[in-house]
């Protein structure tokens, strides 16, 4: 999915750049990749998310459904090249490891997420939760 965003932004990484990084994951046959915008206007100005790689659990009907998506938000146009850089060097490479660590989670955990901020100030990225330990 794809939301529409004004001609002052741009997505920054493409489905196939996700797609091509995340190819050798357990999870990479049932990634949902979506492409979101929402941005409250007292956030402008702050750290905000570009990219996520989500896990959640639930039951639909009496069965049990594991959800694995990736969302991808959009930059100002002007800084997507920058972003783009950014979250191929770090980001996917961290989300690419976050998944593989994560391959047999099970109903005990519910909703796992890794998000990489863009921090416009000094164009750089950080990963939360950093180093989320995972037990079995």
């Amino acid at each position: 999915m794809k939301t529409h965003i004004s001609q002052t932004q741009s997505y920054p990484v493409t489905a196939k750049e996700i797609s091509e990084a995340l190819a050798d994951v357990p999870q990479a046959e049932v990634l949902v990749i979506d492409f979101f915008h929402y941005q409250r206007m007292k956030d402008r100005g702050n750290p905000y998310p570009v990219l996520s790689v989500n896990y959640a659990f639930k039951f639909v009907r009496a069965f049990r459904e594991r959800d694995w998506s990736v969302r991808v938000s959009p930059v100002p146009r002007n800084l997507r090249q920058t972003v783009n850089c950014l979250l191929k060097e770090q980001a996917l490479p961290a989300m690419r490891q976050w998944l593989l660590e994560r391959k047999n989670l099970s109903s005990s955990y519910d909703k796992q997420a890794l998000t990489a901020f863009f921090f416009e100030l000094d164009a750089t990225l950080r990963l939360e939760p950093p180093n989320q330990p995972v037990t079995f």
